[in-house]
C-alpha cells in the first residue's frame, strides 16, 4: 500500500470530510458567477466552515463518513462534467485544424467539405456553451441524507449542498422548499437564521413570491445584529420596490439612512431613493 493510501486510511472521519469539502469549495468556484447573481456566492463555503467548527463539539464520525460518501458522488459528477467539456474542446480544436488544412490545400475545391465541417464545429461550440453539470444523483443523495439527519449540522450542510446544486440548475422551487425546512430546523443557530434566510429571500425573489420574501425580510431584520440590520433593511426595501410599493420602500430607505448613515448600505439606499422618485 502506498504512503498516500495509508495516510488516507488512517485519517479520521472529520479529516476525510474536511479534505473533501476543501476540494468541493475549489470546484464550486467555477460556478461562482451564477451564485453571485443570486446574492449567495460565498454562503455555501461559509456554511461549511461554520459546520466544521460545530462538528468538533457535537458530531459523530459515522454521519461525517456518510456525508463524505455523498460528497464523493458530487465530485464524480463534477469530474464527468469537466471531462465532457474537455472532450468537446478537443473536438472543436480538431475540427478547426481540419478546416484550416483544407483551406490551405485548396479552399475552392474543398468548399463543400469545409462548409460541412464549419456547421459541425458551430454545433459543437453551441453544445459546449449550453452544457451544464448533471447533478441528479448527488442532489438526490444530499437531499436523502438531509432528510435523515435534519436535526444535525451534517444534515443542514447536506441540505445546503442540495440547494447549491439547484441554484445552478435554476430549480428554485426545490431550493425554496428545502431552505424553508432548514430554517425551521436551525432556529437556535443564528448563522442559518441570518445567512440562510438571506439565501431563501433571494430564491423567493427569483420565484416572484414577493409577499413571502417581504415576510422573511422582516424575520431577517429581527434576527440580525446591528451591523446586519442595515443589510436587512436594504433587502426589505428592494423587495418593496419589486412589489411596486415605492412609498413603503421610500420609508424603509429613509429609516436605513437615519439609523445607519455611516454604513455602505446607506449609500446604496440614497441611490435607490433617487431612482424611485
Amino acid at each position: 500500500m502506498s504512503s498516500e493510501k495509508q495516510r488516507i486510511k488512517e485519517m479520521k472521519a472529520p479529516d476525510i470530510l474536511q479534505q473533501k469539502v476543501a476540494k468541493w469549495i475549489i470546484k464550486a468556484d467555477a460556478y461562482r458567477p451564477q451564485l453571485i447573481a443570486l446574492g449567495v456566492g460565498i454562503f455555501i463555503s461559509i456554511a461549511l466552515v461554520f459546520a466544521f467548527k460545530y462538528w468538533q463539539r457535537v458530531s459523530a464520525g459515522k454521519r461525517l463518513t456518510e456525508l463524505a460518501n455523498v460528497t464523493d458522488v458530487f465530485e464524480k459528477e463534477t469530474e464527468a462534467y469537466y471531462k465532457s467539456r474537455e472532450d468537446d474542446n478537443k473536438k472543436i480544436s480538431s475540427l478547426t485544424k481540419e478546416i484550416s488544412e483544407l483551406e490551405k490545400k485548396d479552399k475552392e475545391k474543398n468548399t463543400a467539405k469545409i462548409e460541412t465541417l464549419q456547421k459541425e464545429k458551430a454545433a459543437a461550440e453551441k453544445a459546449l456553451k449550453d452544457k451544464k453539470p448533471q447533478y441528479a444523483k448527488s442532489s438526490e443523495a444530499y437531499l436523502a441524507f438531509y432528510k435523515q439527519n435534519s436535526s444535525y449540522p451534517e444534515g443542514l450542510t447536506a441540505g445546503m449542498s442540495a440547494v447549491h446544486i439547484w441554484l445552478q440548475t435554476e430549480e428554485y422551487a426545490k431550493a425554496a422548499d428545502v431552505l424553508k425546512e432548514i430554517l425551521a430546523h436551525s432556529k437556535r443557530i443564528p448563522f442559518y437564521q441570518v445567512e440562510g434566510r438571506s439565501v431563501y429571500i433571494s430564491v423567493l425573489e427569483e420565484l416572484k413570491k414577493f409577499d413571502e420574501a417581504l415576510a422573511e425580510a422582516e424575520l431577517l431584520l429581527a434576527a440580525s445584529d446591528e451591523e446586519g440590520k442595515a443589510k436587512a433593511m436594504l433587502t426589505k426595501a428592494k423587495i418593496q420596490i419589486l412589489k411596486g410599493d415605492k412609498a413603503e420602500a421610500d420609508k424603509t430607505l429613509a429609516k436605513l439612512i437615519a439609523d445607519h448613515g455611516n454604513s455602505g448600505e446607506a449609500s446604496k439606499a440614497k441611490a435607490l431613493k433617487y431612482l424611485i422618485k
